[in-house]
């Protein structure tokens, strides 16, 4: 397929990167902008150049809306362009995400065996996420967080901005914009992070998540003949595929952006030393849940009322996120595990002894967290509700015994995790490596860069797409 050109672990997008890099230090700041934006609709038409025409829409609709409420002093007009913005975008969202999955779910629901009304639509690549991101950006001019953007040109390289148009970090046009703006080269300081951060990126994607996407797909295709053990040695490296697949691809968008001298947000802070939902999200996809906190949880009330109002706000904020997710009843009951997770800490919270007893217990509440979150990659992996219960139901009534074998691959699976990450989390700095000896960092960087070659070479001709690109 066509799209399969423009990952960012293949050759063609290599070059088209070298080649936009040349151009973009070519010329001079007002020139680069156009260069910036003619190589995003670029990238973007790779993947379907139908799907254009609705990116275009969206910043259209969103840099005039945003324009018009800024200058407007009726606060009942602001609104109105205000609505007008949510109802455009959320409703070129509903229609592509979610006709078939509500059309399916309604006729299920009425006891029809079959439904004429379903549309054979195509997702068109990045909608979710850039949808919010312009959301984002009249709300907040709404609110008189931000000023709108200085021309359209701007505007529209804060819509498309390749790097990370596809699979986020949902990025805040009151950061974003300004540094598009200027559009000035990079740093040194940024140049040597952003290949750092490529290094990282690729070393999580090709040689780590793509080479063990293959075993867990056996695990979860053939999950009814396994005993327990196994599925739970699945689970546990599909906890390793899905958070390196994604940051890894944060991590190369991060640096990709920083050699054109923008800097965007980080999305992840080593997740699974999470000791509680709420610090979990602060670690996880943090352009979401933060997106997730600010336009929906504190405007439907937040934590200002009632705490049973609260504990709802919280249940409600997360079905959306796992809705946001997928037009599936998976991923809203990934959403919904989530949340109940979300409302025992908040209840656990209110516990004075559960407090004191916490605060002695961080390593081994680290541990337990890390299983129950084991628990919500279940439904976000399996195809159905139906096979979510069962692959549920196999671990927790145990069957087939301990493979010893089986046992120690798990240990190992969890220490791989833990070694990987621990140096960032206990010096609280993804950039980690630039703190030890030269030597040191460079025997680990050419390692790692024979790795990556080696995997690409080795791997089949046809490169795995990232996991959160069907979203």
């Amino acid at each position: 397929m066509i799209f399969e050109l423009m990952l960012f672990n293949t050759p063609v997008f290599f070059l088209f990167f070298l080649i936009v890099i040349c151009l973009f230090y070519s010329f001079k700041t007002e020139y680069r902008k156009f260069i910036l934006l003619i190589s995003s609709y670029l990238f973007y038409s790779f993947w379907d150049f139908r799907f254009l025409i609705l990116i275009l829409i969206s910043t259209q609709v969103d840099y005039f809306v945003g324009s018009k409420i800024y200058k407007s002093k009726n606060k009942r007009i602001k609104k109105i362009y205000l609505i007008t913005s949510i109802i455009t975008n959320i409703g070129i969202l509903g229609f592509f995400k979610y006709y078939n999955f509500f059309i399916d779910s309604f006729s299920i629901l009425m006891g029809y065996s079959s439904t004429p009304y379903t549309l054979n639509i195509i997702l068109p690549v990045g909608i979710s996420f850039y949808t919010f991101q312009t959301l984002s950006y009249t709300i907040d001019i709404y609110q008189n967080k931000c000023n709108p953007a200085k021309s359209w040109v701007d505007f529209s390289n804060f819509v498309a901005f390749f790097p990370q148009l596809v699979a986020g970090p949902i990025e805040r046009a009151r950061y974003l914009l300004p540094q598009i703006e200027k559009c000035e080269k990079a740093t040194r300081n940024q140049i040597f992070s952003a290949f750092y951060l490529l290094f990282l990126g690729y070393v999580k994607k090709v040689l780590i998540s793509d080479n063990i996407a293959p075993t867990i797909d056996i695990y979860f295709e053939n999950f009814i003949e396994l005993s327990s053990i196994y599925l739970l040695s699945g689970l546990m490296l599909f906890s390793i595929q899905i958070y390196f697949d994604f940051s890894g691809y944060s991590d190369i968008a991060r640096g990709l952006a920083k050699l054109m001298g923008i800097d965007l947000m980080v999305n992840f802070k080593q997740p699974y030393f999470s000791s509680s939902p709420s610090e979990f999200w602060k670690r996880w996809h943090i352009s979401l849940s933060t997106w997730l906190r600010d336009y929906v949880y504190i405007p439907i009330g937040g934590n200002r009322r009632s705490f049973i109002r609260t504990l709802y706000n919280l249940m409600i904020t997360m079905l959306l996120g796992g809705l946001w997710h997928g037009a599936s009843w998976n991923f809203i009951l990934w959403g919904g595990i989530h949340g109940f997770y979300l409302i025992l800490d908040k209840i656990f919270i209110q516990m004075e002894i559960f407090q004191s007893i916490s605060s002695k217990l961080k390593k081994t509440k680290i541990i337990i967290f890390y299983f129950l979150i084991l628990f919500t990659w279940i439904p976000f992996r399996t195809t159905d509700i139906a096979s979510s219960i069962l692959f549920f139901e196999k671990i927790i009534f145990w069957t087939g015994g301990i493979d010893i074998g089986e046992l120690l691959f798990l240990f190992f699976i969890y220490s791989l995790l833990i070694s990987i990450d621990y140096p960032a989390f206990k010096l609280n700095d993804d950039l980690f490596l630039r703190k030890f000896p030269n030597w040191f960092s460079g025997v680990i960087i050419s390692l790692g860069i024979f790795g990556i070659i080696f995997s690409m070479v080795t791997q089949s001709s046809s490169a795995r797409p990232f996991i959160y690109f069907q979203f």
